[in-house]
């Protein structure tokens, strides 16, 4: 797995390990039964078979069940970059030839044409060690994604599943602003489907910073 995964890994460590220094009593926006709203923007690292790292979106619903859980729906969006492999062209030769200047042209087609699009919708259940105005907790995530290809035209629909840790930070006297930070592990199987990629099994890294509103 390429050093920048790494480094993210031990980022979130030292958040974890991270003591504020003074802790106060719970907020009312803390308590159980409240609904929140949340909107994050992210890095996603890609595996060494798609190779092209990208952008992350999730805008989502959730609610504080009690003093350690939280769940949430969200949706998914991803966009990433042209440095994916596409198999099926990689190694083609094209030719053109200019007719005033007499020159054939070719090239050699890498495979690296176009961007790849991701949406879906997962379900988030949040643990949280404790509730304070510096809170962290450990994530875990399923839901299904579906990855779309110009070339071709293919897509298919597929089985995601997250783990990860992050932290919540209070903003204001009563807690309803709250920034947040996570990073996740995601494994992506598209079912034997295999696109343009060679494989039917994906990995990547999200890093995510966002906010939560409790209603």
């Amino acid at each position: 797995m390429k050093q920048y995964l790494l480094n993210s890994a031990f980022i979130i460590v030292g958040l974890l390990g991270f003591q504020a220094n003074a802790h106060s009593e719970h907020t009312a926006f803390n308590q159980n039964g409240h609904w929140y709203l949340s909107a994050a923007v992210g890095f996603v690292g890609t595996d060494d078979v798609r190779g092209g790292n990208g952008v992350n979106f999730n805008i989502g619903v959730g609610k504080i069940i009690n003093r350690h859980f939280n769940i949430e729906l969200k949706g998914i969006f991803n966009s990433l970059g042209k440095t994916y492999i596409d198999q099926e062209r990689r190694g083609i030769e094209r030719c053109s030839f200019d007719t005033d200047t007499g020159i054939e042209t070719c090239t050699t087609d890498d495979g690296r044409t176009d961007d790849l699009k991701l949406g879906g919708a997962a379900i988030d259940l949040q643990y949280f060690f404790y509730r304070d105005r510096f809170s962290p907790y450990l994530v875990g995530s399923v839901g299904m994604l579906y990855t779309k290809t110009n070339i071709a035209q293919k897509s298919t629909w597929g089985l995601i599943s997250e783990l990860g840790a992050g932290v919540t930070l209070d903003f204001g006297d009563e807690g309803r602003f709250k920034l947040f930070s996570d990073i996740r592990y995601r494994y992506n199987n598209n079912f034997n489907t295999e696109l343009n990629f060679g494989k039917d099994e994906l990995h990547d890294i999200l890093i995510n910073f966002g906010l939560m509103f409790v209603l």
